[in-house]
């Protein structure tokens, strides 16, 4: 059985790094595990998806640009401002920041051109 976050990854294209931050394309399929029950008829990403996809590509971009591993540690200023269906391309797109000693990524999530969802993630290095 693959888990949760395995689906989420394996929905994502390769990150690619911008001038000024990342930017990551994810589709999720009619039948990725995330649609079950939510809402049966009529399925809508829900959220938390949505804030793995964009923990998922801050992290890896934050790995990319720096040595070491990270982990999400807060999300805070979640707006969820469009439904997504099953099949719509999103793209995640993010800003890394230092906040204090502690990195960040400021995330936007677009359908075309039209916001489905922002958000800021915080990180803590994990220590091997």
């Amino acid at each position: 059985m693959i888990s949760f976050e395995t689906a989420v990854r394996a929905a994502g294209s390769p990150l690619h790094l911008t001038e000024n931050g990342f930017e990551k394309t994810f589709v999720f399929p009619p039948d990725f595990v995330g649609f079950d029950g939510h809402f049966p008829g009529a399925p809508i990403l829900p959220a938390m998806v949505q804030l793995m996809a964009g923990a998922q590509a801050a992290a890896e971009a934050l790995s990319q640009l720096r040595a070491g591993h990270y982990t999400v540690s807060g999300v805070t200023r979640g707006k969820f401002l469009k439904p997504v269906e099953p099949d719509e391309q999103l793209v995640v797109m993010g800003t890394l920041t230092e906040d204090g000693a502690a990195p960040s990524a400021v995330v936007r999530i677009l359908s075309g051109e039209d916001a489905v969802s922002l958000f800021r993630v915080t990180f803590s290095e994990v220590k091997p």
